[in-house]
């Protein structure tokens, strides 16, 4: 009974991480709007941290949490410079 609900949880984390991936392949793929493929990139990666960050914090891991925020916070700086220039 316990296995199965660790695999549960499991499959959860893995729709959530997927969820992004496909949701930037769906935004690049319309034709009226021209999407920068390392931007999409880095917001897919941004949203599958976030997922991540959200397991890190209910595991009360202090040190994970704080490199993933960091991580987080140097890709959405990156996005920002980006769009800048």
């Amino acid at each position: 009974m316990a296995d199965e609900e660790s695999t549960e949880g499991t499959e959860e984390k893995d729709a959530r991480a997927a969820a992004p991936a496909a949701a930037a392949q769906a935004s690049a793929a319309t034709p009226k709007e021209t999407v920068d493929p390392a931007r999409a990139a880095a917001k897919a990666e941004i949203h599958a941290l976030k997922a991540k960050r959200a397991g890190v914090i209910e595991a009360k891991d202090g040190v994970a949490l704080k490199k993933i925020r960091r991580k987080i916070r140097n890709l959405k700086r990156q996005l920002r410079k980006a769009a800048a220039a």
